[in-house]
């Protein structure tokens, strides 16, 4: 495991450096309200808030001070109670409680376990009571993901854990006795490998972090692969962000990096058919036909008649091409 101390930040990145490492989208940031050009746009107000959305890739990012970083079942884990902090703000500098106030109503919009990033921070950090607000003297933006792991909104208690949910160790101290009849929640492992595979490449810093999103379904690949299908299902027309998949037609191990961030080797596809799809229980053929191998069995899950909204186009049958050939169960 990756203790606390090795995650301290050794460079200051800007906020706006960090989003673009995530490939936000930073229209706002760089023209004013006239749309003129902004020299520095880094100097914005915006650079002050402590977490960010990109509604592009749905992606979250949140600062984190890495001197509240702990280990626990060896993880890295950052939690904090701000029901008192929060009061004090209120006295000591309102400004900076309403900061506080939109970093605990982002994580609020998040649903459990969702996986975000973290720019880790170091510096002189304020007390709650003081008058005088923090410094912020190093900024690093975390290669690996984080999730969060528990929220309690009663007591403005939150918790995110280093890595993605499921993996052993991750279980938050609050959680419920685990039953032995409960169903697995490990995470993917050729997930873990992957994402362990791309820390460890001579890439460089950037170009692994677009490869984690990637990875993760997120970022650039996933807004992409989403404005290729008019932001739908690919077979279905679904809408809604939240249930959609951005699935691989040709498998991340066997891609080379630029084809890993194509999206053409996409499909926006609702979890139940990205989940065949992703087995090679379901295919489709370059006309749009969906094709059910044999040894998808289930009469619960209707799939007989779907297809794709259009044609898949040339570029995409090459990638869709592999998938039928090496993922599909044919026989």
């Amino acid at each position: 495991m990756t203790p606390p101390e090795a995650l301290r930040p050794t460079e200051k990145l800007t906020v706006y450096r960090v989003l673009e490492l995530l490939d936000f989208d930073l229209t706002f940031w760089e023209r004013d309200q006239n749309g003129n050009p902004i020299e520095n746009p880094a100097i914005k107000g915006r650079s002050f808030a402590w977490s960010f959305h990109d509604d592009a890739s749905e992606q979250d990012v949140f600062m984190l001070w890495h001197a509240e970083m702990d280990e626990r079942d060896g993880r890295v884990v950052y939690r904090q109670c701000w029901d008192e902090f929060l009061r004090d703000l209120e006295k000591s500098r309102p400004q900076t409680a309403k900061r506080a106030d939109a970093f605990l109503k982002h994580i609020s919009n998040l649903k459990k376990d969702a996986v975000v990033r973290v720019s880790i921070v170091e510096g002189n950090r304020a007390k709650a009571s003081d008058t005088q607000s923090s410094k912020v003297e190093r900024r690093i933006l975390d290669s690996e993901p984080w999730h969060l792991s528990h929220w309690e909104p009663l007591t403005n208690t939150f918790e995110f854990t280093r890595g993605l949910p499921g993996a052993a160790g991750s279980t938050p101290i609050d959680a419920p006795p685990d039953e032995s009849s409960a169903p697995s929640d490990e995470p993917d492992p050729s997930l873990l490998a992957d994402i362990n595979a791309i820390h460890v490449s001579d890439q460089s810093q950037t170009e692994k972090d677009r490869l984690v999103a990637a990875r993760l379904g997120q970022g650039r690949f996933r807004s992409e692969v989403l404005a290729r299908w008019e932001h739908r299902c690919a077979v279905t027309g679904a809408t809604t962000k939240e249930a959609l998949r951005a699935s691989h037609c040709k498998p991340w191990r066997a891609c080379e990096n630029h084809e890993r961030l194509n999206p053409a080797n996409g499909l926006p596809l609702v979890a139940t058919l990205d989940a065949l799809f992703d087995v090679g229980l379901i295919t489709f053929a370059n006309d749009g036909r969906l094709l059910a191998s044999p040894h998808f069995t289930d009469t619960v899950i209707a799939v007989e008649g779907l297809r794709l909204r259009r044609p898949i186009d040339t570029e995409e049958m090459s990638y869709m091409d592999f998938h039928r050939k090496e993922i599909f169960r044919a026989d």
